[in-house]
């Protein structure tokens, strides 16, 4: 289910490459290139052997000659430390929902990619799934009320989730 929550938000969060959704109401009918568009998922951290956003970029005629529509990046955010599985973690413990992992580069790094894939005529996802979060994100101390409590510890992003599923 959680999977199927994030797909639908990255989804949701489909960045178009030209105005061709501009102005279309959240329940219009969807454009008539979703239905074949060739959606590349791009783990950033597996990209390359230097881990960098710009590497993705650069590789964007490539993409585009293969025939692909849309880059689906997996989470590029900072992931946590604290409880830490392993030495890498899970790309999806994000520890700051608003910065780029330093691995992968900067926030220009990002935005560059963004607007060569535009200028190419691919649009951009990004996996944003917003009841992943690390356990030293500032969110849980911030803001407790969003998470549910299992044996005393946060499990789920209330706010952003709780309204779409029951919690």
């Amino acid at each position: 289910m959680r999977r199927l929550l994030g797909l639908t938000l990255a989804l949701s969060l489909l960045i178009p490459a030209s105005a061709a959704l501009a102005g279309s109401a959240p329940n219009s009918t969807p454009p008539s290139w979703v239905k074949s568009a060739n959606v590349y998922e791009v783990n950033v951290r597996q990209y390359s052997s230097n881990s960098k956003l710009t590497s993705v970029t650069k590789d964007i005629p490539r993409l585009k000659k293969m025939g692909v529509k849309v880059l689906w990046l997996m989470p590029i955010f900072p992931i946590g430390v604290e409880r830490r599985l392993g030495s890498l973690g899970s790309p999806y413990s994000i520890k700051d929902y608003k910065k780029v992992n330093p691995e992968f580069g900067t926030a220009s790094d990002l935005k560059a990619l963004v607007k060569a894939a535009h200028k190419a005529g691919l649009y951009v996802i990004l996996d944003w799934v917003a009841n992943h979060t690390s356990w030293d994100n500032s969110w849980i101390t911030s803001h407790p009320d969003w998470y549910t409590q299992e044996g005393g510890e946060s499990s789920a992003l209330r706010e952003l989730v709780g309204t779409m599923l029951p919690i």
